[in-house]
């Protein structure tokens, strides 16, 4: 998981720890970790969305759009020469349809564009949280983001860093990604960190 994420052994051990602790994942000595089936855990998460602030809320959600493109366009460069699953060959279809859907209105832009960096995130085994946490973090901010969504879709630019974003992941070009997805990251975000947020 350290070279996969690009992180150190402890980061990782840190974070087993907390997602062991939060109820998301299950240790067995000797077996390996495990993604723990929905429960207390689940609870705890619904706490803390409730609980976060907005802009808490849409930090993480860029958090995870600017790292998972990386360690997907990563797991495609080293990856065996077979077929990609299916929602990782939908997001060059998905990129057009979220420039599509900016002109008919901000909440169909606003679920085009959740609908691309979630298949981005869906494409990869091993990523089930972070594709339950994407989820969630998209459901609670519906709000400010249908808010911000005019200004986001103004941006005619983010249309084709989308495109872009899709051939590279398909490619398997991680500074390319790196670079898009940080791009991104920061011009969707910025609309919401310019409104007044909770």
């Amino acid at each position: 998981m350290a070279s996969l994420f690009d992180v150190s052994s402890p980061t990782v051990q840190s974070a087993i720890h907390i997602l062991r602790a939060l109820g998301f994942v299950r240790v067995s000595h000797g077996n390996g970790t495990y993604v723990a089936r929905p429960g207390g855990g689940a609870a705890t998460l619904t706490f803390a969305f409730l609980k976060a602030s907005t802009k808490e809320l849409a930090e993480m959600r860029a958090a995870i759009d600017r790292r998972v493109p990386i360690v997907v366009a990563r797991a495609v460069a080293t990856g065996p020469p077979t077929r990609l699953p299916r929602t990782l060959t939908d997001i060059s279809f998905l990129a057009g349809e979220r420039a599509a859907a900016r002109h008919l209105g901000p909440e169909n832009s606003l679920r085009a564009d959740l609908a691309f960096h979630e298949a981005i995130i869906r494409s990869m085994r091993g990523l089930e949280i972070t594709r339950e946490v994407y989820a969630g973090l998209g459901e609670r901010l519906v709000p400010a983001l249908l808010g911000a969504a005019d200004l986001i879709a103004a941006d005619q630019g983010l249309d084709d860093s989308h495109r872009q974003l899709a051939e590279v992941i398909l490619d398997g070009r991680a500074l390319a990604a790196e670079r898009l997805a940080r791009d991104i990251a920061e011009r969707e975000l910025h609309p919401l960190a310019a409104r007044p947020l909770g």
